[in-house]
């Protein structure tokens, strides 16, 4: 008989469509854990014990004995194969709600048991692991052997051909790319002698954005400081925004022509379009948080630079630029560097905040470095906001290159006091303290639901 779990987990309708993970869980293991190693030896005992007695009834010739023990081992028996077969056909889901999430969000963790045949499991326990992201407000958890994650455990039994849901309330407490898992799933018989185990995959990533601070008083470099001068930015008509129609000028491109206005005309006439500026903003994320590399990371600080950031890609695309990213931060899957050419995708915002939840306190080149490598994602005259918490000398001086190449810059400081180095030619903010954000409490399992 196949052993099968199904696990599978939703994603947030608002972004994408539902999609499952069909594989197979590993197989049903009958060794002991060091939870239950006493419960394992008492059932083989129990064996050992029942067959001595045997023994000893025939060589005795007492029949009563021989009668006794032959019930008492058949019954043994099938509370074996009770165990060996509660875990068979039984479907596992774990199902979150939303897959997107900011710190301090609630969302619903529900996890379905199916059992598909006609014996019922007197009791079930499970496992799961809850990454220290998150937080299990109205379940048991308990610590793990990892420091990076909780353990939650539930116990139930589930009847033949019956379904069964518990649903958690699960809180984001930090940022973070993780996965819910892996689990394990434990049944036996109803005298609890004997017992089977069965592995549980991960889930599917859940999202938790970096924090987004208001930056009402916040001002991006304007790329006209004189006012109505000439810009060098490139005008172009855009197509979606249509103004109206005229006449045909030799020169004008034929696709342009309105051939339902010409025929009623009868003279050619094209379609015109409101004019629009290309309005891009690039902002340069430096994952360093010390000057010297045997200094380490100052988680702090980078919490401060990414939160920045975050803050800072929101507010613009509330002011209608056009948003790429240029980090020296490593992801979950990359190779040192983080680049995202601004782009006019509706969904361009959220592809940002996912990076930025993904950014590990790991760095292996330099902010100046991966700009070097990726000159294609500044497009000519974006806004340039640059991000750091050293802001050191070669940072500063390209940021002075990228102002005298026409983009409007500025750099913000996230860290302590004053930067040790200032532009001459750039306006280097000191705002540390705009975004500290303190890490949220975790509540404990008394949380009321």
């Amino acid at each position: 008989m196949n052993r099968k779990v199904r696990t599978d987990i939703a994603r947030d309708s608002a972004l994408d469509a539902a999609r499952v993970d069909r594989g197979w869980a590993s197989q049903i293991q009958m060794s002991a854990g060091r939870r239950d190693v006493l419960a394992e030896i008492m059932g083989e005992l129990w064996i050992i014990l029942l067959v001595t007695v045997l023994v000893v009834g025939i060589v005795a010739g007492q029949p009563w004995i021989i009668a006794v023990t032959v019930m008492t081992g058949v019954i043994a028996i099938g509370a074996r194969v009770w165990a060996r077969l509660a875990l068979e056909e039984l479907y596992f889901t774990r199902t979150v709600e939303r897959r997107y999430l900011f710190p301090g969000e609630i969302t619903e963790l529900t996890l379905t048991l199916e059992n598909k045949k006609p014996l019922p499991i007197p009791w079930l326990k499970i496992r799961d692991e809850i990454p220290i992201e998150l937080e299990a407000l109205n379940a048991k958890t308990t610590r793990t052997e990892r420091s990076d994650s909780m353990r939650l455990e539930d116990s139930l039994s589930v009847g033949w051909y019956e379904r069964v849901r518990h649903r958690f309330k699960v809180r984001a407490v930090k940022r973070g790319y993780v996965q819910l898992g892996p689990g394990q799933m434990e049944a036996g018989d109803l005298f609890g002698l004997f017992r089977s185990r069965l592995s549980l995959r991960t889930s599917e990533a859940i999202v938790i954005y970096p924090n987004v601070v208001p930056l009402d008083d916040f001002n991006f470099p304007s790329g006209r400081p004189m006012g109505d001068a000439p810009s060098r930015r490139r005008m172009y008509e855009d197509t979606n925004r249509p103004s109206g129609v005229r006449e045909y000028i030799a020169g004008d491109p034929i696709r342009r022509i309105d051939w339902k206005i010409t025929a009623r005309l009868r003279t050619p006439h094209v379609r015109t379009y409101d004019h629009t500026v290309d309005q891009y903003m690039i902002v340069l994320l430096d994952a360093t948080t010390s000057s010297k590399p045997w200094e380490g990371f100052n988680s702090v600080k980078l919490e401060r630079a990414i939160t920045a950031a975050a803050s800072i890609v929101t507010k613009g695309d509330e002011f209608g630029f056009r948003i790429g990213l240029v980090s020296n931060g490593v992801p979950l899957a990359g190779s040192g560097q983080m680049v995202i050419k601004p782009g006019a995708d509706p969904r361009q915002l959220p592809i940002l905040l996912e990076a930025l939840a993904m950014v590990r306190p790991v760095v292996v080149k330099s902010l100046t470095d991966v700009i070097a490598r990726s000159p294609e994602a500044i497009p000519f005259g974006s806004t340039v906001v640059a991000i750091s918490a050293v802001m050191s000398e070669p940072l500063v001086l390209e940021l002075e290159r990228l102002k005298r190449d026409g983009h409007p810059t500025v750099g913000i400081y996230v860290g302590d006091g004053d930067p040790d180095v200032w532009a001459a030619t750039v306006d280097i903010r000191s705002e540390g303290a705009r975004f500290e954000v303190a890490e949220l409490a975790r509540t404990g399992d008394d949380y009321d639901v």
